[in-house]
């Protein structure tokens, strides 16, 4: 098979990136794409309707992303002005409301871009919940 293939990895899953009013959240599949970088820098591809996440080569121009000794599997970017700087230059970028966005690592380890056109829609618990109860069978 070529080297065009892309392979589902289960144990990494599937990268997603939350964007909210005051900032940025990676799941565990998106810091490990990362390779759990210690900073990062963000950029914007308006025209592709993206934005870039790459691992930092220093503190120039770069935000702090993982930190080693915490348990949590999720990282959190807390930076109003990063919301801002992303929306202004995506507008389709809602900041009324969180929603999360799928992203994929361009180059594996050091580079994750995130399409804001492809969203992940969520459900409640409540309507996870109403799901389940409907399911059952008497």
């Amino acid at each position: 098979m070529g080297e065009d293939v892309k392979w589902f990895d289960p144990e990494l899953g599937t990268p997603v990136v939350t964007i909210s009013r005051t900032g940025l959240t990676f799941n565990a599949a998106a810091v490990g794409s990362l390779s759990n970088a210690s900073r990062v820098q963000v950029g914007v591809k308006a025209d592709e309707h993206s934005f870039i996440v790459k691992v930092a080569e220093g503190p120039q121009g770069s935000l702090p992303f993982y930190r080693e000794d915490s348990t949590n599997k999720f990282v959190r970017i807390s930076s109003k002005d990063l919301v801002r700087f992303l929306s202004s230059n995506l507008p389709e970028i809602d900041l009324d409301t969180t929603t999360k966005y799928l992203a994929r690592a361009e180059v594996p380890g050091a580079t994750l871009v995130v399409d804001v056109r492809q969203t992940v829609k969520s459900r409640s618990r409540k309507d996870g919940d109403r799901h389940r109860r409907g399911s059952r069978m008497s």
